[in-house]
């Protein structure tokens, strides 16, 4: 068990529900989430000390949304209190050829105005080990990317490891602008969550795939040679990103890839035949919360790692809402029995 901090924005999230479309729907399902959010949810479920921190209004809504992650068993005691509005995001779940689609309502949120002064760091880092972030809170505003920057830099400055997800979401800004933001970000971390193309259209890195991005998914040559470039240009000990083959909106092959930066090797996960997605929303996050936990617990064990992290990925696809609410135990039993579906009796 670790002591884990998680930095972002907490959301309100409002669904379609029965696979409706935005135009059929007359009810709409809430439920609270994040990026950030879901990674430390998630990591509370495996039992880590987990501290989420963010800014939200003084407001009853608010108050949902934190007591949604204080029934996770996430430390909220450093949340901030104030600015005017929480953020929030509709989803309309797709089905079979038809995708979900995300409309996001979060501009000046409370979080993407807050500031580096408004926090305790010393009372949030005291015996932190792991800082996660990712690039959604970097993206939602100016002031977002200077305070995602400032954790980053106070996390470093106490020598606690960070995780960084690259998370590049278009809605909120183009790739011009997250490569003004992101290196920085990258050069101070020490595991990155990042895919072939964000490297090479955010991160500097050399261009093998050209226009034809699906070639990173189907030659695993193009995308390990483009990851490798990454862990070398930025010093990462371990580079790590999904393996996604979307055979429909409720049907995928769901993996996950790991590079050791110090050695050079490639660890494929087991691939996990999801044949009828609940939720896609927070699968990243779930591969993210996995692949930190067993990594706190050996850090040399990166194939361990990334078996785990797949496993969660793929399981939070059966489950409803954003958070990922397995055990480290249904984790491992997905892990050894590769998802035969036997009832547990």
């Amino acid at each position: 068990m670790v002591n884990i901090v998680t930095m972002g924005e907490l959301l309100v999230r409002i669904s379609t529900v029965n696979h409706n479309t935005f135009s059929q729907a007359g009810e709409f399902q809430v439920n609270y989430g994040g990026g950030e959010a879901n990674v430390a949810a998630s990591l509370a479920q495996f039992g880590h000390n987990v501290r989420f921190v963010t800014k939200l209004p003084d407001n009853p809504i608010a108050d949902c949304a934190i007591n949604a992650l204080y029934r996770m068993h996430v430390n909220t005691d450093y949340i901030v209190r104030g600015g005017e509005r929480i953020g929030s995001y509709y989803l309309e779940t797709g089905s079979s050829v038809r995708p979900s689609r995300v409309i996001y309502d979060r501009k000046h949120s409370a979080i993407s105005e807050a500031v580096a002064e408004e926090f305790e760091f010393d009372e949030i880092y005291n015996n932190t080990e792991l800082l996660h972030i990712s690039g959604i809170t970097a993206g939602i505003s100016e002031k977002g990317a200077k305070l995602t920057e400032a954790f980053a830099r106070e996390a470093k400055d106490r020598n606690i490891k960070i995780s960084f997800d690259v998370n590049y979401r278009g809605k909120l800004w183009t790739m011009d602008e997250a490569s003004k933001v992101m290196p920085k970000l990258v050069e101070m971390a020490d595991i990155v969550f990042a895919g072939p193309v964000d490297c090479i259209k955010i991160l500097g890195c050399t261009d093998t795939i050209g226009e034809d991005t699906g070639r990173a998914m189907e030659d695993k040559k193009v995308g390990e040679q483009v990851l490798k470039e990454l862990a070398e240009k930025y010093g990462i000990r371990y580079v790590i990103n999904s393996q996604r083959e979307s055979i429909s909106a409720t049907h995928n092959m769901i993996g996950a890839r790991i590079l050791n930066g110090k050695t050079g090797e490639f660890v494929y996960s087991k691939c996990y035949d999801v044949d009828s997605i609940v939720d896609r929303v927070g699968g990243g996050d779930a591969l993210a919360a996995g692949v930190l936990s067993a990594l706190s617990y050996d850090y040399e064990d990166y194939a361990g790692a990334i078996e785990f992290g797949a496993a969660a990925s793929a399981i939070k696809h059966t489950i409803n809402g954003d958070y990922n609410i397995a055990s480290k135990e249904t984790v491992e039993e997905l892990v050894r029995s590769g998802g035969s579906g036997l009832i547990r009796r």
